[in-house]
């Protein structure tokens, strides 16, 4: 999420690896992380693209997901989630490899499956207060073969780092909304701290003809600081008047402030988000 670098991986064995199935349809407004450093990318090109049914490859599924009900101003009647790990080479004893998120949504024009694309837009000069991210960068993820004995627990929250596999949940923003958070821990390459993990929150968003992840945001959880970053925190909850996240965070100026997740756009100084 906050750094640029991307590595090209090698295939590993991974028979270890195994599937979540959620269950039931899991309504989660809101996202919190507390860390030295709260990451805000806008994700302008990260959109799903029509594919072909794809390859059903049971060592690299990681989580299946299904929901349904959505209102009738929506034209998605159910979305059925697939989230593989692509596999990558042994780095200090994890394995090393990305995300890949497809979707199945169910409409009145029949089924078809949708795959959200690599997002190669170039990313925003500094001075910001978010970063024009790219989704390649964003799902980039460890695996950590499990111990002897050890069974990885599917319930357990994804801000928890489950050896054995990389963390996952989807979480519906509101019932009857086709609104989720892809909840995750990732990696990035942090300079002379080598590979940090981060608390990721993706959103996507399927209310339009194009279903597209328009932003994400997120916490490096190692214990580091810098001169800009000391003690940041992000709390990000559902809006249903307004139909968007909105996020309340201290990162960059040292003092509270807000914004929409979604829309991208800050809040005034004195407003406050509205209670549900």
């Amino acid at each position: 999420m906050l750094g640029t670098s991307m590595r090209i991986v090698q295939v590993a064995a991974l028979s270890a690896l195994m599937v979540t199935r959620a269950a039931g349809q899991q309504i989660v407004g809101k996202f919190r992380c507390e860390s030295h450093t709260v990451g805000i990318d806008r994700l302008p090109g990260a959109k799903f693209t029509p594919i072909q049914e794809p390859t059903k490859i049971e060592v690299r599924k990681v989580l299946e997901a299904d929901f349904s009900g959505f209102g009738p101003e929506n034209s998605v009647k159910a979305i059925h989630f697939l989230v593989q790990y692509v596999p990558g080479s042994l780095h200090e004893g994890a394995h090393q490899g990305r995300l890949r998120i497809l979707a199945q949504i169910e409409s009145n024009a029949g089924r078809r499956w949708w795959e959200l694309a690599d997002d190669l837009t170039p990313i925003s000069q500094p001075g910001t207060w978010y970063d024009n991210g790219q989704s390649s960068d964003l799902l980039r993820v460890d695996f950590q073969s499990p111990q002897p004995g050890e069974v990885p627990d599917p319930t357990d929250d994804p801000a928890v780092y489950q050896s054995g596999r990389p963390q996952l949940r989807i979480h519906q923003a509101e019932k009857g909304k086709p609104v989720f958070l892809l909840k995750y821990i990732g990696w990035y390459q942090a300079g002379g701290h080598g590979d940090v993990d981060t608390e990721e929150a993706m959103v996507l968003d399927f209310r339009g003809n194009t279903p597209a992840a328009p932003a994400a945001v997120g916490c490096i959880k190692n214990d580091f600081a810098s001169e800009q970053h000391r003690d940041e925190w992000i709390d990000c909850r559902w809006q249903p008047r307004r139909e968007d996240y909105v996020c309340r965070n201290n990162s960059f100026y040292d003092h509270a402030w807000s914004f929409f997740l979604i829309g991208g756009k800050k809040l005034p100084a004195k407003s406050k988000p509205r209670s549900r």
